[in-house]
């Protein structure tokens, strides 16, 4: 399955949102499972991944602790014990050399997140996190939305300060992820999602919506720091010959692949623990000044580069 969202960052305009399998609405009688009649782009919660990094990393240089130069990690050999015997790994545990904050995002390393949570510590992550949106309803005019799952960051252990840092164990739907990195193409500010421009009444009454900010994640600064970071790490992933013509464009991406748990997949399996099946993730936008767009593209369970992710 799959989702793709397009908004406009500047007013939380909902541009484009779109959902498969879809289904017919003149015959949704036929359709064989229900869940294609919910809109999952509000109702399904997942485990972003490394595109959570994001929030973690705009976190970290709002407070002041790193900048794109900033050595996060002073190099590792690919795996790391945390806590209770567990230990945290990068996706090919090969060891490293040191790693500044921006080449942590262009490796999507976990082991250097990990260390830069640590800079900014468990509750004040958590807080940054829930400023970005997760974990609240976005309050978008459409039935059904979830709210998604946040731990309180007094709560968190050590284990839950690695894989939050990475974008595990914390579930939002594209939505709310969206309108999270939107607020980093807008100067900080997110928005309230605007599906509705105007209404008007059978009286001839017309009522507008007018764009509203619902929270302030980040700085100015911060933003035009992660837009560097950001915009490296999308440098980095067209140096194909065929795709350098789209170096002129000022763009910031970040992709993140999950696994996702047995009992959230689309199959009869129900038993704890995780799959091999994955959700990919994929969130651009534009960081000109202009800042026009961002774009969210989320596959679920593909049957083909699962392992994906930079």
């Amino acid at each position: 399955s799959g989702t793709v969202i397009i908004i406009d960052p500047r007013t939380g305009e909902i541009m484009s949102m779109a959902n498969y399998p879809t289904y017919n609405p003149n015959e949704y009688n036929l359709v064989s499972d229900i869940k294609v009649l919910g809109n999952s782009a509000i109702t399904n919660p997942y485990e972003i991944g490394s595109v959570g990094k994001i929030f973690t990393m705009a976190a970290a240089v709002d407070r002041g602790k790193v900048s794109p130069n900033t050595i996060v990690i002073n190099g590792h050999k690919g795996c790391t014990e945390i806590i209770e015997g567990r230990r945290i790994c990068t996706f090919d545990k090969k060891p490293k050399g040191p790693l500044t904050a921006t080449e942590a995002m262009i490796e999507s390393d976990n082991l250097a997140l990990f260390n830069t949570a640590k800079l900014i510590g468990s509750e004040n992550l958590a807080d940054y996190l829930i400023k970005f949106g997760m974990g609240k309803r976005t309050n978008v005019m459409l039935s059904g939305e979830d709210s998604g799952f946040i731990k309180s960051g007094a709560q968190w252990n050590e284990a839950d300060l690695a894989t939050y840092s990475y974008g595990h164990s914390y579930f939002q739907t594209t939505l709310q992820a969206i309108m999270g990195v939107g607020a980093l193409a807008n100067g900080g500010k997110i928005m309230e999602p605007l599906i509705v421009k105007e209404q008007t009444d059978n009286d001839g009454t017309t009522r507008e919506f007018k764009p509203r900010v619902i929270a302030e994640a980040v700085s100015p600064e911060s933003c035009n720091t992660m837009a560097e970071i950001l915009h490296r790490v999308y440098l980095k992933n067209i140096n194909e010959g065929s795709y350098k013509h789209l170096n002129k464009y000022r763009i910031g991406m970040k992709s993140g692949t999950a696994l996702i748990p047995y009992v959230a997949l689309n199959s009869p399996i129900n038993k704890p623990g995780y799959s091999n099946e994955v959700n990919n993730t994929y969130v651009g936008y534009d960081a000109s000044p202009k800042n026009t767009f961002v774009m969210l593209v989320n596959l679920s369970e593909p049957q083909t580069a699962k392992q994906l992710s930079f």
